[in-house]
């Protein structure tokens, strides 16, 4: 694949996500105005609608309507022939992986799905950098919040210690436990899983 010009002026790009668009609208747009296109959940109009050279269509990025996804992006080869995709979260990466070689355009440089998947899941990248003999912090993995004992937990890692989900992002439901007092205190609701 050939590298993408160094400003993206006379470009088309094709953002793919369900969130994150303004970061990554936001560094292209420091360095270049291309036209935007957007793809992904409602929620994402609303950027669009205060710009200058940027669309919106609204598509879902969950794998099981990859179909669907497919003649979505591949309709608008027509009108729109030379365009780079650019996946700017999770979701975007996810289906883009899943996508790539039925797709008309090309993508960034994306890792396969199972390394996407990895990557998002807190567990599985701390066990990849283990085996890479990256350094990493003491941890405990829990099946359920119910499983947490702080005496426990302050016996293996000491205190203060950190909970946090193995699938979330942007510090979601992470916690910082400095006791007991704020271990019991804490009811980890936005803790979204904690493992398998």
């Amino acid at each position: 694949m050939e590298l993408p010009p160094k400003n993206f002026n006379n470009t088309t790009l094709i953002i793919v996500g369900t969130s994150l668009w303004h970061f990554v609208i936001e560094s292209i747009l420091s360095f270049s105005n291309p036209e935007i296109i957007l793809i992904g959940t409602k929620e994402g109009k609303i950027i669009t609608r205060f710009r200058k050279r940027m669309k919106f269509v609204e598509a879902d990025l969950h794998i099981d309507h990859a179909k669907k996804f497919i003649r979505t992006i591949n309709s608008l080869h027509t009108k729109y022939p030379d365009v780079l995709l650019i996946p700017s979260d999770i979701d975007g990466g996810k289906i883009l992986s899943c996508t790539r070689n039925e797709l008309k355009y090309n993508c960034t440089f994306l890792p396969d799905l199972t390394t996407i998947e990895m990557f998002h899941d807190k567990w599985r990248f701390y066990n990849f950098c283990k085996e890479q003999s990256f350094p990493v912090p003491a941890t405990i993995r829990f099946s359920s919040k119910e499983e947490m004992e702080f005496d426990k937990i302050e016996k293996c890692l000491g205190a203060p210690f950190v909970i946090k989900p193995t699938n979330g992002s942007f510090s979601q439901g992470v916690c910082i436990i400095k006791n007991k007092i704020v271990f019991t205190a804490t009811n980890f609701a936005g803790c979204i899983s904690f493992g398998d």
